[in-house]
């Protein structure tokens, strides 16, 4: 009997990428708190959606971006305590490939140079495509870039 070939097809849906910026955890979490992304040169204005507070789980964002996308997102989790941040996607405009993604921004102070380290985390739906889990990928380099150039400005 032959036997069939068995291929793993499953890909990865997690894109975990991080980076050390050279000022102070307090500078960096001053930049990413609000969630508006003012220090991201891609994006042309963020604003809260419903009327709730800035800090408040739960609240919406309407993202946009110098290429015309919109994005709205839902804020998930904010603690001060350990500098983390989530936020879901939640409706794109151009529609986005995929059903859905949550994203982690967690700030770590790195006691020995007083830097910050930072980690992204994004966990897709498994019909995200290589080409998505790529796009992110750089994404996130590029958000650690500017985040660097904001705070040293």
């Amino acid at each position: 009997k032959k036997q069939k070939e068995k291929t793993n097809k499953t890909m990865a849906t997690r894109v975990w990428e991080s980076a050390v910026i050279p000022a102070a955890i307090n500078v960096v979490w001053d930049q990413i708190r609000p969630l508006d992304f003012k220090f991201n040169p891609n994006v042309t204005s963020a604003t809260i959606e419903e009327k709730k507070a800035a800090a408040e789980v739960g609240g919406l964002r309407t993202v946009t971006y110098k290429d015309n996308t919109v994005q709205t997102i839902k804020l998930t989790e904010l603690s001060d305590a350990s500098h983390t941040i989530s936020w879901e996607l939640v409706i794109s405009e151009p529609a986005v490939s995929y059903v859905s993604s949550a994203h982690t921004l967690k700030l770590r102070r790195i006691t020995s140079t007083g830097e910050t380290f930072i980690e992204w985390v994004v966990d897709y739906s498994k019909d995200a495509s290589q080409e998505v889990i790529q796009d992110a990928r750089f994404k996130g380099q590029e958000l650690f870039k500017a985040l660097a150039a904001a705070v040293s400005a």
